[in-house]
């Protein structure tokens, strides 16, 4: 019968490491013709005729960002510079970013560019090379001395054909990539978290002025990488600083229209910052009258904040006054309440300014106002029965940063 002459060509698709790789097309030459790896790395192509030539070819150019980091740039570099060669073939196919069978700074530029959001795709490279399981390299240290096979030519089928590809993750020199939907990566996290601190300041509206970021504990620190994310309707961020020598506008990236700040940073030697020096500065052109760390928020959905210290252990980042702290204006409380001769009302203030006191009886008539001054913190503002000259319900407006709150007092 027909079926006799016919025969299946099948194979397995997976990482250096042996992680299945899921959702690769495979194609054999043939139009629309095509086979997707299952989670388990398998494709197969079943009932192909007898003495047919095919080519087959792998390819997966979606996910550019999976696996990829800014420690990834931290491990090419040091290959680049012979501090610590990268240990396989398949690790300097996966560096030679931009596929031009070399690996310079140019790779890094573009690496950084993917990192930042300027690109969502490598313009010059797919997301993933396949490379013939059953290839050997002649000269590991240079795998482009010859030419490296991509797919895998059958001129004349006379029997099943079992035949296995290798998948490089084109940027990923540390084997982050997550390659099928069992797989759950595990990066060598340190639980110590880098901790920052967005320094608390006022900002008039109109202002040019600098927000720092500082961090707790920057102790040999090789680089990082965060996202934050800032009001667009509020202000406009003009610049990204920071203390670091090698520091450039390819550092970071600010995308004006979803109002995210993306930024990439590693040296060569690792570095330790005191906490009172600004770790990154934000200039931003304030549209609006307003309190630095209501505008300004970590974005973990845009990519994974981290850091990395010398011995290339990954640190989550965190944002250490999170903004529960001195956040916004607030009557704590006020004791006694009720009262009779005089109470202390508490508050607490986001940032030094004026404040206006102003109480009202029922009927909306102002009773009594005065004004002081508060650094930022708690404080407490005191206020006597002969000012107010009421009883019953007295109502007050408190306004600082142009920002009212009301309480409610009882006179008995």
């Amino acid at each position: 019968t027909d079926m006799q002459n016919r025969v299946v060509i099948k194979g397995d698709i997976y990482t250096e490491y042996n992680d299945e790789i899921e959702g690769v097309e495979v194609g054999i030459g043939i139009p629309d013709l095509e086979a997707m790896t299952s989670e388990d790395g398998e494709y197969a192509f079943v009932s192909m005729p007898l003495g047919g030539s095919y080519q087959v070819v792998p390819r997966k150019d979606d996910e550019h960002l999976n696996g990829i980091s800014t420690l990834d740039l931290i491990l090419i570099q040091r290959h680049i510079l012979g501090v610590e060669w990268l240990d396989s073939p398949y690790k300097m196919i996966a560096a030679d970013v931009n596929g031009n069978q070399d690996i310079s700074s140019v790779d890094l530029i573009e690496l950084r560019k993917l990192i930042l959001g300027v690109y969502n795709e490598l313009p010059q490279n797919d997301a993933w090379r396949f490379i013939d399981a059953e290839y050997t390299f002649i000269d590991p240290l240079n795998p482009w001395i010859h030419s490296i096979p991509e797919d895998y030519l059958i001129s004349d089928l006379n029997s099943d054909m079992d035949i296995d590809f290798i998948g490089v993750k084109v940027g990923d020199v540390n084997g982050s990539v997550v390659a099928n939907s069992n797989d759950a990566n595990i990066e060598d996290r340190n639980s110590d978290a880098l901790k920052l601190t967005i320094n608390e300041n006022w900002i008039e509206a109109g202002d040019i002025t600098t927000i720092k970021i500082s961090a707790d504990n920057y102790t040999d620190i090789l680089g990082w990488q965060t996202a934050i994310r800032y009001d667009l309707e509020k202000m406009n961020v003009l610049e990204v600083m920071a203390p670091f020598e090698n520091w450039s506008d390819r550092n970071y990236h600010i995308n004006s229209e979803e109002g995210i700040i993306t930024i990439s940073y590693h040296a060569f030697e690792a570095s330790t910052l005191d906490n009172t020096e600004a770790m990154v500065e934000i200039l931003v052109e304030s549209k609006e009258s307003l309190n630095a760390t209501k505008v300004l928020h970590l974005d973990q959905a845009t990519m994974n904040l981290e850091a990395y210290n010398s011995n290339a252990q990954v640190l989550p980042i965190e944002l250490g006054n999170s903004t529960e702290v001195y956040d916004e204006l607030k009557i704590i409380g006020a004791q006694p309440n009720p009262f009779v001769e005089q109470t202390d009302i508490t508050i607490k203030v986001p940032a030094d300014g004026s404040a206006l006191w102003q109480y009202y009886d029922v009927n909306g008539r102002l009773l009594y106002q005065t004004s002081a001054f508060y650094t930022k913190g708690t404080h407490t503002q005191r206020v006597a029965r002969s000012e107010l000259n009421a009883s019953g319900m007295v109502y007050v407006n408190l306004l600082m940063h142009n920002k009212s709150i009301q309480y409610r007092l009882i006179l008995i």
